[in-house]
């Protein structure tokens, strides 16, 4: 076993981490962040893959699902991280849960389907990861204006066709996006999802970075998301299915 590689561990059912928890650690900025909220953080991937290139953040992984969350717990020990720290816990309830605590960044990969859309999955905790059964876009927007220091950063993916819904939302709440990235299938695709960062009450102009392919010609994984993950998750992944 190399002892550098990546260990994760998931469950056979249930939620399972996709290559959208990398696209969003590699478009995430850790310039001047100390202390990150991973908001609906599942099994931890993100914020693990955060954590593994910046060992001295102190990291705070916020679940709903206990039985998920100590997989994160058990993730972040797999991978040596320290200041990795779990909270079972709804992230609508974030106020009451750190009272006056302020991070300096706060990352997510929420559901992507509003409530009422789309085809609910049989699974529960399937469910609860892909459509707003608890946590909202704008729930998410509204909660990390009041757990972010001022300039704080929340960094986030979603699908491409609900990008002006969260442009209102970080609008209503005092956030301005600072960049954003198109993520498409083929360079000949239309963007089905997108990345961005905004800063909580500093002005900003939004840079738009090129976008993001994920799959070559051939069908196979596109350069630069060869890149990603090479970089995120060096020599090895290895998957702990259970």
């Amino acid at each position: 076993m190399n002892s550098d590689s990546l260990q994760l561990g998931q469950e056979t059912s249930g939620y399972r981490y996709n290559r959208d928890s990398f696209m969003l650690a590699d478009f995430f900025d850790p310039s001047s962040v100390e202390s990150l909220l991973d908001a609906g953080a599942g099994v931890g991937v993100v914020s693990i893959l955060i954590g593994k290139a910046h060992p001295s953040m102190k990291i705070t992984a916020l679940e709903i699902n206990p039985h998920v969350a100590a997989t994160a717990l058990a993730n972040a020990r797999k991978n040596g991280l320290s200041r990795y720290h779990v909270v079972a816990g709804d992230v609508m309830g974030s106020v009451n849960l750190f009272g006056k605590h302020k991070f300096d960044a706060v990352v997510s990969n929420p559901p992507y389907r509003k409530a009422g859309t789309g085809r609910l999955n049989a699974d529960p905790v399937k469910a609860v990861a892909r459509h707003e059964l608890r946590m909202t876009l704008d729930g998410l927007v509204k909660v990390s204006s009041a757990i972010l220091k001022q300039g704080g950063s929340l960094t986030l993916t979603m699908i491409w066709e609900r990008r002006d819904e969260y442009i209102s939302a970080l609008s209503r709440y005092g956030f301005h996006e600072k960049r954003f990235r198109k993520a498409r299938s083929f360079d000949d695709s239309p963007p089905l999802w997108f990345l961005s960062e905004a800063r909580f009450n500093v002005k900003t102009e939004t840079v738009e970075t090129p976008p993001l392919t994920l799959k070559s010609a051939d069908g196979g994984d596109s350069p630069e998301f060869m890149r990603i993950m090479a970089s995120l998750t060096g020599r090895a992944l290895e998957v702990d299915v259970r």
